[in-house]
């Protein structure tokens, strides 16, 4: 959660960054994305500290090509492929963080904004995933919405594409009705999680071998704590675009 900090707090956080971030932030007319951007840095930077990957490059996934540029002039020198992302939805944020492939990360909080979810539907999706729209009670609408768009997004910034890709219209599909199928098919892993305020997915490189961990960031101590995990379902996209 983005914490509820005084102003002199907020000005410490910002000059714990680098100075391209910082110039980056400042940017921002509103206050929330500006915490917003600083939450999510300063987690990603204590989370890099952590987990022994400071000063190391790192590739990031689509909205940061400021920090991208800078990655890619050293890509080739670099001794670990390392690859993070940054979400957030209301006052939640969340980082995801890899060294063995690609990576990418979306949350969504439910009712965060206004969404008109037929129109985002039939503009995005694929005509498997809008045939389980048609028949849906409308109290269940804005949740099944949830978990198939961030499956879409995280798989989305984890190839470093925008919201225009086609490739939103990407169908992903149970593990359970696929079995051993997923490890010959596709290279990513993909995996929807709830928390307690929001849904989110993650999609992470089929070369990864062990199971995703999940912390969680104590601003008090400045330091993240392993959580059970709130994974609720494993993906498979066993194709592209079907429009």
């Amino acid at each position: 959660m983005v914490p509820d900090l005084t102003d002199e707090q907020w000005a410490a956080l910002l000059v714990s960054l680098p100075e391209r971030k910082q110039r980056y932030a400042r940017r921002f007319k509103s206050a929330s994305r500006w915490q917003s951007f600083v939450a999510g840095h300063y987690l990603l930077q204590n989370s890099l500290a952590q987990f022994g990957f400071s000063g190391k490059t790192y590739r990031t996934s689509y909205g940061a090509a400021w920090e991208a540029d800078s990655s890619r002039a050293t890509t080739a020198q670099a001794t670990e492929s390392i690859s993070v992302g940054i979400s957030h939805s209301a006052s939640f944020v969340a980082c995801i963080v890899s060294s063995s492939g690609g990576a990418g990360i979306d949350v969504e909080m439910p009712s965060d904004r206004n969404r008109n979810i037929k129109e985002l539907v039939n503009h995005f999706f694929s005509e498997r995933d809008k045939s389980a729209f048609r028949d849906i009670a409308p109290e269940n609408e804005e949740s099944m919405f949830l978990f198939r768009w961030t499956l879409k997004e995280s798989y989305i910034k984890a190839l470093g594409e925008g919201v225009s890709s086609a490739r939103l219209r990407t169908n992903f599909l149970p593990i359970s009705q696929l079995g051993s199928e997923i490890e010959r098919d596709t290279n990513w892993k993909n995996h929807s999680f709830l928390w307690q305020q929001g849904i989110g997915a993650i999609a992470i490189s089929s070369l990864v071998q062990q199971e995703p961990q999940f912390y969680q960031f104590s601003w008090e101590n400045k330091r993240l704590d392993l959580m059970a995990s709130p994974m609720v379902g494993q993906w498979y996209s066993p194709s592209d675009a079907d429009a």
